[in-house]
């Protein structure tokens, strides 16, 4: 579980660096619905592979915590 958590951190610290400020908004929309196949196909064009509803709520967590503090 920690491997997941770490995994999830590291994607979502990389992807805050590279995410075009509109996808970040329409990942937003996307995981407010919870629509995890848009997801992650939207994450696919980032290089990130969905991993498991766990890594995936991690990842979308940590980068909206961390996209709010910038």
């Amino acid at each position: 579980m920690e491997d997941i958590f770490n995994e999830a951190l590291k994607d979502a610290k990389n992807l805050l660096e590279r995410i075009h400020p509109e996808d970040y908004e329409t990942l937003k929309q996307y995981w407010q619905r919870k629509s995890f196949a848009l997801i992650a196909s939207m994450l696919r064009r980032y290089g990130i592979e969905f991993k498991g509803i766990t890594y995936l709520e991690t990842l979308i967590d940590e980068l909206i915590k961390m996209k709010e503090q910038k």
